[in-house]
């Protein structure tokens, strides 16, 4: 059965829409400075227009560069968690990272969807708040995936 999805725009097919190799358009993405700017604008110009979208996950896979960690709050309503999560967004802006975030509200049914898409994304690891009456499997298995 076909989904009717729109396939998505590969790197490839931005390569040959801005006139230039696969590997030229993929040093652009990395941002590597042998790359001249005209040639660089041609590549953005074609991102634009094609709608291209970076595939991180297929990046790192292929990279083996760290994923994004992930942020987990039991709540927001305190301040301290608020702060969590200003501080961590801060610092990994820094670096030019990003953060994947997710708040249970003290559900545990909302923080298992969330750890469950967490896990998904192959993030590079958890930092956790977790909602009361959490079970210890929750951190086995989050330990069992490789995330710490």
């Amino acid at each position: 059965m076909r989904s009717n999805r729109p396939r998505s725009v590969t790197l490839k097919q931005v390569a040959q829409h801005a006139g230039v190799s696969q590997t030229t358009a993929s040093l652009v993405l990395n941002d590597s400075p042998s790359i001249p700017e005209v040639t660089r604008q041609k590549i953005f110009a074609a991102i634009k227009e094609l709608g291209y979208i970076y595939d991180r996950s297929a990046a790192n896979l292929r990279s083996k560069a760290p994923a994004a960690p992930g942020l987990l709050l039991a709540d927001l309503d305190d301040t301290f968690s608020r702060e969590v999560l200003c501080g961590v967004q801060e610092k990994l802006t820094q670096k030019g990272q990003t953060v994947l975030f997710g708040a249970s509200f003290g559900s545990l049914e909302a923080q298992k969807r969330l750890i469950d898409t967490m896990l998904e994304q192959r993030v590079g690891g958890i930092m956790l708040s977790l909602a009361p009456s959490t079970p210890l499997t929750v951190i086995e298995r989050i330990k069992r995936f490789g995330v710490a």
